[in-house]
């Protein structure tokens, strides 16, 4: 059994169709671990951001790192699949099954 994420000692949850779920995403925990790493792989990918780079690597956290994209795949919406924890792997496929940065280099 896996325990579900908690901010502050609290239990994050939302209700979504009468069925409670568990969050499991922390996109702010994810930006301070992972920028690095991220901003490293767009530069070798040769990307120069439209934006800035902060922006472009916010955008990506906040669209990989939500609760939709963890769990089963669900053929009908299309959301899950990508496991049940942020991984550089699993979100840099994300970005290109997704069109590329330029489809994250905007604000918001």
């Amino acid at each position: 059994m896996k325990l579900p994420c908690r901010e502050n000692g609290v239990i994050m949850s939302y209700t979504r169709n009468e069925i409670t779920v568990i969050c499991k995403s922390n996109p702010e925990a994810t930006y301070a671990r992972y920028y690095s790493d991220i901003e490293k792989k767009i530069i070798a990918d040769g990307y120069t951001p439209k934006t800035s780079m902060e922006n472009l690597i916010s955008i990506i956290i906040l669209s990989f790192d939500c609760d939709d994209n963890y769990g089963e795949f669900d053929t009908e919406s299309g959301c899950g699949g990508y496991g049940d924890r942020f991984t550089l792997e699993q979100c840099f496929k994300y970005i290109e099954d997704n069109g590329g940065y330029v489809e994250f280099d905007f604000y918001s």
